[in-house]
């Protein structure tokens, strides 16, 4: 039997209907084999988030440690510079040398920003993340929307205004309704589908 729900949260429901209502011994097994699977799955998601952040980590620290910096130099030595400035030719000799070492520099700094793009590239494979496009609200909080069916109801809501986000970075995202609730966004489920569909929070 399939697992309907694609997480670990909603295949406990599935199992706590299955028990209420006297479902084979075989199909508890199936959903807990799948929340297995599912946790073995995260725990290599965690795995792969940890690296991602090393990773990170040493490229901020390579982009610290580069050469020093000869853009303000090459600026505040032409600055200086006129029609009448004594050995003119010789002094942007000394501006070219500055400048070549500041392309160096950028240079450098692109390549780190690379290697840090081909990290992120790994890190999201072949998941569709949204990263371009309009500044819509699925956009804004793909990191935390429930699964479908809560999903599309809660963007719904928030599209008309029935609902609205609370959120300090560094804490979960809460949804505010406004009959006065609130509900964390991850944790937020549905029963039904649809205009009628209603949310609750999986404890």
């Amino acid at each position: 039997m399939a697992v309907r729900h694609a997480d670990v949260c909603g295949t406990i429901v599935e199992i706590q209907g299955a028990i209420k209502y006297g479902h084979p011994a075989s199909e508890i097994d199936t959903h807990l084999d799948a929340i297995r699977t599912m946790l073995q799955r995260v725990q290599v998601r965690d795995k792969e988030y940890l690296a991602f952040a090393s990773e990170v980590q040493a490229l901020l620290e390579r982009m610290e440690k580069r050469k020093k910096n000869h853009i303000a130099t090459s600026i505040q030595a032409a600055r200086k510079l006129n029609s009448k400035t004594p050995e003119l030719l010789t002094r942007l000799i000394e501006v070219r040398k500055t400048a070549r070492l500041a392309e160096l520099t950028l240079r450098s700094c692109k390549d780190l920003a690379l290697s840090l793009y081909e990290s992120f590239t790994t890190l999201k494979g072949h998941r569709e993340w949204m990263l371009n496009g309009r500044n819509d609200l699925e956009k804004r909080w793909q990191a935390w929307l429930p699964p479908e069916p809560a999903k599309t109801k809660l963007l719904q809501m928030l599209r008309a205004h029935d609902a609205f986000v609370v959120y300090r970075r560094g804490s979960v995202p809460v949804v505010h309704f406004e009959d006065g609730g609130e509900m964390p966004m991850a944790s937020i489920r549905a029963i039904g589908a649809g205009p009628k569909a209603r949310l609750y929070v999986e404890e």
